[in-house]
């Protein structure tokens, strides 16, 4: 299977209020950074996603850590994010 799909709750506490913890951010740069070795793609499901600035903060990181996919509901605000 070339996607790894799993649970953001699973590995992270971070619900996207606040800055995300050191130790958080390296265990998200290095899931992903483990992944893409083995040649795989990778996505995060149940991410924080209550208000704005949550899934906002979630998709900085998600970007920020080089993720290949991100799931949401909401198209059109990350439409506009992305752009």
């Amino acid at each position: 299977m070339p996607i790894i799909s799993d649970h953001w709750g699973d590995y992270f506490s971070w619900n996207g209020n606040g800055d995300i913890p050191l130790e958080e951010k390296k265990k998200l740069l290095s899931i992903i950074s483990d992944v893409k070795k083995e040649g795989y793609v990778i996505r995060f499901w149940g991410t924080p996603n209550a208000t704005k600035k949550q899934r906002r903060a979630i998709w900085t990181e998600l970007l920020g850590a080089r993720a290949d996919l991100i799931g949401t509901d909401y198209l059109d605000e990350i439409k506009f994010f992305l752009h």
